[in-house]
């Protein structure tokens, strides 16, 4: 059995994840795109964006370390899994097999569809394929260095007499390529199938009740917590929030519009009747996380909490700002942080030389020197030609910023915790010409990188300043970074 053999194990399971590296063409540079009306921060949640930066470098790099990060030292046993995410020969038939749109005088109508929803959020138009499979399926895959989408012609005939849902459901795929979510889910689509195909009878009593890792947890929460991204996406393509939550639905219940089963008098979907279920993952026994993995659909939330966080974010008002905005009405603002405090960052008692590390998700922002002997801690007076420092800079309403804070050590610094702040200019109180700061409370997550048990309440302050900066170009539509 595999379980005696965990070296073999091991090479089989590098192997197959080596993949990553081969499977794929290379994707050609893409250009700075224009942005029509909307930012990948203004679809996608604040969970989403903060569980992409705490799960993304854990993927990124060594396939060795990628296995050891994921799933510690846990032998596995691995299956044919990775054919359906990463063989680059799979992807070749799915396109040769299904039937290109483009040129296809009676699939135009779809082909349309695709183009507005790309436009609206200023992406590039995907090549557009139709697979024969009874099966409600839509996907994007790349190859060739562009993006291609497949639609079954299941989930055309599901949508045929309702264009305006097509355009959601087709608008949410494209979402995912908007906010980057692709090559990361196919490599959380692999992760998944390796546990759900692990023979639990197998696993040896020592393994019984060790604990996945926290970033594993947080892998699968992030899938969930994407396709919420995507709903966003898909109601800003439609503009409709009935026929999103229409479209939501008729995948659930596979109906027809004009089914004798569908109720035209039903009532409008209440979120307030759905109770949101939260678990914690990393301290689950393995055995019980894997029955658990079996039994559920982590790759994608409950419709009905689809439903429930589509329609909070309708309701409380995001969606009709964004509705309203007009094309190119995207201000060039630029951002810079002009004080940071900590509190809480030792046990009582003890004190730490800490300092912060800031970044936007890419690129490094800030570094502050340390403090000496402290618990709690104050940086500030920070100028743009310190050692360190990369402010102010260009930034975009909801655009978060990470927050590292680290222990100064003689021998080698040692991380302490982490949190985030999404900083937004509408935040700030009109006067003193167009320059403002704001003050952001976040609480200190010790786990932000590994699990770990701490009892103190560390919570940060952060005070930003935002400059107002005249729109790009004459034509007025500003680049996103």
């Amino acid at each position: 059995m595999i379980w005696n053999r965990p070296l073999g194990a091991c090479w089989a399971l590098v192997f197959l994840l080596a993949l990553l590296g081969s499977s794929q063409e290379p994707r050609a540079e893409s250009p700075t795109r224009t942005v029509g009306r909307f930012t990948r921060y203004d679809i996608a949640t604040h969970g989403d964006m903060l569980l992409t930066q705490l799960v993304g470098p854990s993927t990124r790099g060594d396939v060795d370390e990628w296995v050891k990060t994921l799933l510690g030292t846990l032998p596995g046993q691995v299956g044919d899994w990775v054919n359906p995410y990463f063989d680059a020969r799979t992807m070749a038939n799915v396109i040769t097999e299904a039937f290109p749109v483009e040129g296809q005088p009676a699939l135009a109508p779809v082909d349309r569809i695709v183009a507005d929803c790309a436009r609206t959020l200023g992406i590039d138009k995907p090549k557009v394929y139709v697979r024969n499979n009874p099966l409600t399926r839509i996907y994007a895959l790349q190859a060739g260095g562009r993006d291609h989408l497949i639609l079954t012609s299941g989930l055309l005939t599901l949508f045929e007499e309702r264009p305006e849902e097509l355009k959601f459901v087709i608008g949410r795929e494209l979402g995912h390529l908007k906010c980057g979510h692709d090559a990361l889910k196919r490599k959380s689509y692999a992760v998944i199938s390796v546990v759900q195909g692990i023979n639990v009878g197998l696993v040896p009593d020592r393994f019984q009740n060790v604990l996945p890792t926290l970033t594993l947890g947080r892998l699968f929460s992030w899938c969930r917590e994407a396709e919420f991204s995507a709903d966003r996406a898909g109601l800003l393509c439609c503009n409709e929030p009935r026929s999103a939550y229409d479209a939501i639905m008729r995948l659930q219940h596979g109906l027809r519009a004009s089914s004798p089963w569908i109720d035209p008098e039903a009532k409008e979907f209440d979120p307030q009747a759905v109770i949101r279920q939260f678990r914690d993952w990393q301290y689950q026994p393995f055995v019980q996380f894997i029955l658990y993995v079996k039994e559920q659909p982590l790759d994608h939330p409950y419709y009905q909490e689809r439903l429930a966080s589509l329609k909070s974010w309708v309701d409380a008002g995001a969606y009709r700002g964004l509705r309203d905005r007009a094309i190119g009405d995207l201000p060039d603002v630029m951002i810079e942080v002009t004080k940071i405090r900590a509190f809480e960052l030792a046990r009582e008692g003890a004190t730490v030389d800490p300092y912060v590390i800031i970044s936007d998700g890419v690129r490094q922002v800030l570094r502050t020197r340390h403090a000496s002997s402290v618990r709690d801690a104050e940086w500030k007076g920070f100028r743009s030609n310190d050692p360190g420092v990369d402010q102010p800079r260009s930034f975009r309403d909801g655009q978060p910023l990470f927050f590292e804070v680290w222990d100064a050590n003689y021998v080698s610094d040692s991380f302490l915790g982490g949190f985030v702040i999404f900083p937004d200019g509408r935040d700030q109180r009109p006067g003193d010409g167009g320059e403002r700061e704001v003050e952001y409370t976040a609480k200190i997550q010790w786990d932000w990188r590994e699990a770990q048990s701490v009892s103190r309440p560390g919570h940060s302050r952060v005070w930003v300043k935002f400059t107002q900066r005249a729109t790009a170009g004459e034509s007025g539509v500003a680049k996103e970074k």
